[in-house]
């Protein structure tokens, strides 16, 4: 959120101000920015809450026995080698 405030500053300074066509947003007039400010608490307060439920989440999800992360693209015996030839 920081991050857009910086960038909507910054525009503002230089006269420019996008049109949101599609959600009708002009951000060069006030109820524009206020528009976007509004979406960007949302969207933090929506992120938040993904990262929440996830880590509500997560201690059940290991208790079923599930594994995060992504898989390997390696198995071990090929993995084993290039260590062993990295080694060498």
């Amino acid at each position: 959120m920081l991050h857009l405030a910086t960038l909507g500053a910054d525009l503002r300074e230089r006269d420019i101000g996008p049109h949101v066509i599609e959600q009708g947003i002009d951000t060069s007039a006030t109820e524009g920015r206020a528009m976007v400010g509004m979406l960007s608490v949302l969207a933090e307060l929506q992120r938040e809450l993904i990262v929440a439920n996830t880590n509500d989440g997560l201690p059940s999800a290991r208790a079923r026995g599930r594994v995060g992360g992504h898989r390997p693209k390696l198995t071990e015996d090929p993995a084993a080698l290039a260590q062993r030839l990295y080694d060498q």
